[in-house]
């Protein structure tokens, strides 16, 4: 996810998605299972360091075969460092948790980033370790500490 934008950042970005030049690239497991999970009845919420704005036109303009399609009705909330505090803070995953009206254990948080993951851990969220083609390598130490998945549908 991208960083907060500056505004001729931002700029850019609206004009480059708005005429098809750019596409947010997503894996192919990605769409089809937040759709199923939004119709089991899941809440779905983003947290990104990726300003709010950002997220919402990251999410309007995912690359489906050769054109795009906008998969923001999926969130239910988007979050980002300014709304919700730094990532690696446990205070965050709290807020954010009593913000959407949901129990921290009943919460799972899926990340490709350790420290990000233990700060989410200590807040009582069930946490879930996504090793996606580019992430840093994990650790025999947070394999074991944590739910480790390749893709969406893995989540145990």
């Amino acid at each position: 996810m991208p960083r907060q934008l500056t505004p001729i950042a931002g700029h850019l970005w609206t004009t480059g998605f708005t005429k098809g030049d750019l596409k947010t690239p997503l894996f192919e497991d990605v769409v089809p299972t937040l759709e199923a999970w939004k119709a089991a009845g899941k809440t779905l919420a983003i947290f990104s360091s990726g300003s709010v704005q950002a997220q919402l036109q990251f999410f309007s303009y995912v690359r489906d075969g050769q054109t795009t399609r906008d998969i923001k009705p999926l969130f239910s909330a988007h979050y980002d460092t300014v709304k919700a505090g730094s990532k690696l803070e446990q205070g965050s995953y709290t807020n954010i948790c009593s913000e959407l009206d949901q129990d921290t254990s009943k919460v799972t948080f899926l990340t490709d980033n350790v420290k990000e993951a233990e700060a989410a851990t200590e807040a009582g969220v069930y946490t879930v370790v996504v090793d996606r083609p580019g992430n840093a390598p994990l650790s025999n130490e947070s394999k074991q500490r944590y739910p480790v998945i390749q893709k969406l549908t893995d989540l145990p």
